[in-house]
């Protein structure tokens, strides 16, 4: 087995990170962090997640949520559910992990 660094939550599928995302891929990889988990805060960012853990499949694992803050608060205000993921017609994935 292979021991390294996990981001246990990162937004790298943040705006913040499309210019430079080879470069931040490649730091990520030299600091020794084999894992970024990468968190969402809105369903629309599902896809991008799923891009990017498609591109660097042995880098990237997703983490799919909404941020209560960003889901429109008051009462409807709630965690994601499974209805959510099958409404952005996002498909789940199950990792296996050694």
């Amino acid at each position: 087995m292979d021991f390294g660094f996990v981001d246990c939550h990162c937004h790298i599928s943040a705006t913040e990170f499309q210019l430079d995302l080879q470069d931040v891929v490649h730091r990520t990889r030299q600091a020794g962090v084999k894992t970024l988990v990468a968190v969402t805060e809105e369903v629309e960012e599902f896809p991008r997640v799923l891009q990017l853990q498609e591109s660097y499949p042995d880098l990237v694992a997703p983490c799919f949520g909404l941020h209560p803050l960003q889901a429109g608060g008051g009462p409807a205000q709630r965690s994601v559910k499974p209805q959510d993921q099958m409404d952005s017609d996002i498909i789940t994935l199950s990792l296996d992990v050694m």
